[in-house]
């Protein structure tokens, strides 16, 4: 009898060891696995046309001003693009979020081959169009408001050891609360 208790006792042990287990490996996913997700969710809020949208103005943000525009599915946002003017070129940045957390940031900058005062171009290698002559971009993957991964924009990751990475991380997060407070503005 005794040796009965014991073997139950034993294999609820291991039921129980591979139970948490499993479910310990289920939440906490590889790091190409949430980045795989979040691809996967980047894509189908980009494929959505049916978004009611919000658009504000960015005055005094940049030389030549700028918009802001709020993506909501319902009362849900799902995504903000902040567009900058500039002198020298025009800044796009995209927030995306789901069920409230932000979980991906693409920042792109679109060098002009003409610069607004100027009437002489800027010498760029392969240039993208006659008005555009290079674009860079930096994109920003987030899990639980931690950025997990950036890749800068010839394609190499930035290293979270470098001085620097908590600050971006933090201003980012800013830039979205800062823009969601702007698009519930009245």
């Amino acid at each position: 009898m005794k040796k009965k208790y014991l073997i139950v006792i034993w294999l609820a042990c291991i039921y129980s060891s591979i139970f948490i287990t499993l479910l310990y490996a289920k939440e906490n996913k590889t790091e190409n696995e949430i980045i795989k997700d979040i691809q996967e969710k980047y894509t189908v809020i980009n494929e959505i046309k049916s978004y009611k949208k919000v658009e504000k103005d960015l005055m005094n943000r940049s030389t030549e001003g700028g918009v802001l525009t709020g993506y909501f599915d319902s009362d849900e946002l799902r995504k903000i693009v902040a567009v900058y003017y500039g002198e020298m070129g025009k800044a796009i940045e995209e927030y995306y979020f789901f069920k409230g957390n932000l979980f991906f940031v693409s920042m792109q900058y679109q060098h002009y081959i003409y610069p607004l005062w100027s009437d002489t171009p800027i010498k760029f290698e392969n240039p993208i169009d006659d008005k555009i002559g290079k674009i860079s971009e930096t994109r920003y993957y987030f899990k639980d408001n931690r950025m997990i991964k950036g890749i800068d924009s010839g394609g190499g990751e930035i290293n979270k050891s470098v001085s620097g990475h908590g600050e971006r991380e933090k201003k980012l997060l800013e830039n979205a609360k800062e823009f969601i407070e702007i698009l519930k503005e009245k």
